[in-house]
């Protein structure tokens, strides 16, 4: 008797989607809020990989971040005969980056799918966002780099654009290292300038960075230091003169610069008075003083000692001395006494000059000689007398404080007498001794 043995037999369906392939439109890149230039197009083949038609393909792009819409809100086409499905077109959002689309059909998706990238659009904005604000030394590099960040109308980073930095033409400035102000941004929008060196003038100022029409507002606020200090000089209260025990109108100012001649501020200067004779004090005997934004340091109010005479002061900052210094002179006070100082005693013959002209000597209170002062000299008015030269009896004091006489003459009357000098209130006491001899 023969056996039957059953057959099983597997039957595909050749038109079952097998596959779905990414096959145009990828990868492509569009600017924000523009349209791709090619549609997305997904193909369906069975497991035979032929092309399978009327399928339903779906297009799913991301939901958040860089991505995009289809138009007329369709993300969905059906397969054509040879098996490929179209999208409506494609239009990116306003969000910069790189993103993939995806295509489903039934079980399947396209893997990879659609690689697109969204472009930002023109720079629409520059802003300063490294390098601002800080501070260099004079002739050194600043620490930080300049940097601008340049983005479009939807704030996405804008790369590959130039970006020229410019620093101000005079005064307080800069350069860039090799003459080169202009740099490249990057992925991230950013622009960053060659390494900065301060120039040698002082001062507060600003570089901006342009891209196309737009410079950056503010832009970067950069400073150059005062080196250290390399001179001090008197600036401020030399020459003057001031009354004994008075102060001077003046104060006394010193201006401490670098080497490239800025303004040093933060320096303590010292003012050094001398320790004897003519001199001063400052007040509270304070005899230091800091440098302004200017470099300038202003000395307490200075007032003359009680001795007359001309000196100076000097003002020190480290090392560095003033020279010259203030050249200071404190004059006497008015007349407190007048005394003889030289012709008494003396004798003459009768109708001839004495051998000695007077002189007498001004002082003021405190010692010191009474310059430009007028002295009257007055001799008796009858009996043993004489005459000055010219009949001028009067004389003026020196920087001594001594005014002498013109030549004194003995009348014909023998006999002895007193010649006074008088300043204001004040004679000598007591005068000059004169005696008219006779003949022989």
């Amino acid at each position: 008797m023969a056996m039957t043995v059953p057959v099983i037999l597997t039957i595909s369906d050749p038109h079952v989607p097998a596959t779905i392939t990414a096959t145009g439109g990828t990868p492509q890149s569009a600017t924000v809020t523009k349209a791709f230039a090619e549609d997305l197009a997904a193909t369906v083949t069975d497991s035979s990989g032929d092309p399978v038609s009327g399928v339903l393909v779906t297009f799913n792009a991301p939901a958040s971040g860089a991505s995009g819409t289809f138009a007329c809100s369709g993300n969905t086409a059906i397969t054509n005969s040879a098996g490929i499905a179209s999208s409506q077109v494609f239009t990116a959002n306003s969000t910069e980056g790189r993103y993939t689309v995806t295509a489903t059909a039934n079980a399947l998706t396209t893997s990879p799918g659609f690689v697109l990238t969204n472009k930002a659009g023109p720079p629409a904005s520059i802003l300063a966002t490294a390098g601002t604000p800080q501070t260099a030394t004079v002739n050194t590099a600043f620490a930080t780099s300049l940097a601008a960040t340049v983005k479009d109308a939807f704030g996405n980073p804008v790369a590959g654009a130039t970006v020229t930095f410019t620093a101000p033409a005079s005064g307080a400035s800069g350069t860039f290292a090799g003459g080169v102000n202009t740099a490249t941004t990057n992925a991230q929008g950013v622009a960053t300038a060659p390494v900065f060196t301060a120039n040698t003038a002082a001062g507060v100022y600003t570089v901006t960075a342009k891209v196309g029409t737009l410079t950056t507002s503010p832009g970067f606020a950069l400073t150059n230091l005062a080196g250290s200090a390399a001179a001090i000089a008197a600036t401020g209260g030399t020459p003057q003169t001031a009354k004994i025990n008075t102060a001077f109108a003046t104060n006394l100012a010193a201006t401490v610069l670098d080497t490239f001649g800025n303004a040093v501020a933060g320096v303590v200067v010292t003012f050094n008075a001398p320790a004897s004779g003519a001199s001063g004090t400052f007040a509270a005997g304070v005899n230091t003083a800091t440098t302004n934004s200017q470099g300038v340091a202003i000395a307490a109010v200075f007032t003359a000692n009680s001795k007359a005479g001309a000196y100076t002061v000097t003002a020190t900052a480290g090392a560095l001395t003033t020279n010259p210094g203030f050249a200071l002179t404190n004059d006497a006070a008015g007349p407190a006494s007048i005394k003889t100082a030289s012709g008494t005693p003396q004798t003459a013959t009768v109708g001839t000059a004495f051998a000695q002209r007077l002189a007498a000597v001004v002082k003021d209170a405190y010692g010191n000689p009474v310059s430009g002062a007028t002295v009257t000299f007055n001799a008796p008015a009858s009996g043993a007398s004489g005459t000055f030269a010219g009949g001028v009896d009067t004389a003026t004091t020196n920087a001594q404080g001594i005014a002498a006489a013109p030549v004194f003459t003995a009348n014909g009357t023998v006999g002895s007498y007193t010649v006074i000098a008088k300043i204001g209130t004040l004679t000598t006491s007591p005068g000059f001794a004169l005696t008219n001899q006779a003949a022989n």
